[in-house]
């Protein structure tokens, strides 16, 4: 009843089994295992969720943190009506479903029992057709208190194999909110970053409970609104060492955007290694970065100058006034996990230890066993050339016996 045929859908399409709250992915194929989600992902509830006058659903957000660890912000979930038998416990539904599976199917050569087919699909597809009334999508989230986290949800006429589709437009026109992404990636480019990484910080929901989350458009979707930006001059897009921007020639922003797209547009692996960066970066190359000289402390007349401080001393501190004590130093604190898991089950660990996507870490040791080179090569290369780190492996080295 959603998938069509004919045309790929513009989510991944899930329907949870009986099983769906202690165990939602062992009836769900290999390709559409949570690790494997490139898309936004449409996930068909079995039943009802209890939403109050907030939008909160503590039941719902549990079940996200305990079963989906990560790209939270890709997930739609397609929600019964309220009071609505579950499916997997709807009597008349199962035996519907079962007689038209048995007279399409399993008795499909006996054309007495085949031609009675359409009796038992009609009331069954039109059960199914008005069973769900709305989807819902995070808008804020909070690992630590599931009752806190606020769901968005917009109503659904019925079932149709347009209802996907339909869903992301209904995203994107009256809950995504362009300023909002604006204002997100102009922070975000304050050095060049690549698309990739973009697509990763917009597939997870904000750490900081106050914040709202911006819908996930998809890749293909989100890479045309960063092209847009591209075209009204906010931001700059290096495809093939090219830096693209708005401009002088560009008569308005659509002209900008023609020449732009054509020119940047990519899908898959080029889309996801193309730069973003501030305009100041179009037509040069990345700006490098300079160090300011050091201030020197301006002087008030009749001010007291520190006295020098003998190397290795420790220069005397006054608290402010109105201050006893001065503030405590921070305390270095090390987390680390019990047992080898998953990526992205270690992504959802930062969050069990309440450790934000804006915190700046210390250190950071991932430790690998039973790895190639070359799949060692394809996670460094996922990790931004900005970034410094220490090498160290080890292997069996084979060695040459000696002749005597």
């Amino acid at each position: 009843l959603l998938a069509s045929e004919t045309a790929a859908p513009s989510s991944d399409i899930i329907v949870l089994g009986p099983d769906w709250q202690v165990a939602p992915w062992s009836s769900v194929s290999d390709l559409l295992q949570p690790a494997r989600w490139e898309k936004p992902v449409l996930i068909v509830l079995p039943a009802p969720i209890a939403f109050d006058a907030q939008r909160h659903a503590a039941a719902l957000a549990a079940w996200l943190i305990a079963h989906v660890p990560a790209r939270r912000n890709t997930v739609r979930f397609l929600v019964p009506k309220a009071g609505t038998t579950p499916l997997f416990d709807d009597t008349e539904l199962i035996f519907q479903a079962r007689c038209g599976h048995l007279t399409q199917r399993a008795w499909s050569t006996e054309p007495r029992y085949y031609n009675l087919r359409a009796e038992f699909d009609r009331p069954l597809n039109a059960s199914l057709k008005s069973r769900f009334d709305r989807f819902a999508l995070l808008r804020r989230w909070d690992f630590q208190n599931p009752g806190a986290c606020v769901f968005d949800f917009e109503p659904v006429a019925e079932l149709t194999t347009a209802l996907p589709r339909t869903i992301e437009e209904k995203i994107k026109s009256d809950i995504y909110d362009a300023t909002e992404f604006e204002s997100y990636v102009l922070s975000f480019v304050a050095q060049p970053r690549t698309v990739g990484e973009l697509f990763r910080e917009l597939a997870e929901p904000p750490t900081v409970a106050t914040r709202d989350a911006i819908p996930f458009l998809g890749d293909t979707q989100t890479y045309e609104e960063v092209l847009r930006l591209a075209a009204r001059g906010l931001i700059a897009v290096n495809i093939a060492n090219t830096w693209l921007t708005r401009s002088h020639e560009d008569d308005d922003d659509d002209a900008a955007y023609r020449r732009i797209r054509s020119r940047a547009f990519r899908s898959g692996p080029e889309q996801r290694a193309a730069q973003i960066g501030l305009p100041s970066a179009a037509g040069g190359g990345a700006v490098a970065g300079t160090t300011s000289p050091p201030v020197s402390p301006a002087t008030t007349p009749g001010a007291t100058t520190p006295a020098p401080v003998t190397p290795g001393q420790t220069p005397a501190t006054t608290p402010p006034p109105g201050q006893t004590s001065l503030p405590l130093p921070p305390v270095t604190r090390t987390e680390r996990t019990t047992a080898e898991s998953n990526t992205i089950s270690l992504i959802g660990q930062l969050e069990a230890w309440g450790i934000t996507s804006d915190q700046t870490l210390t250190s950071a040791k991932v430790e690998f066993s039973n790895l190639t080179a070359q799949q060692l090569r394809r996670i460094l290369q996922q990790v931004p050339s900005a970034h410094r780190a220490n090498l160290e492996v080890s292997y069996q080295q084979p060695q040459t016996p000696s002749t005597p």
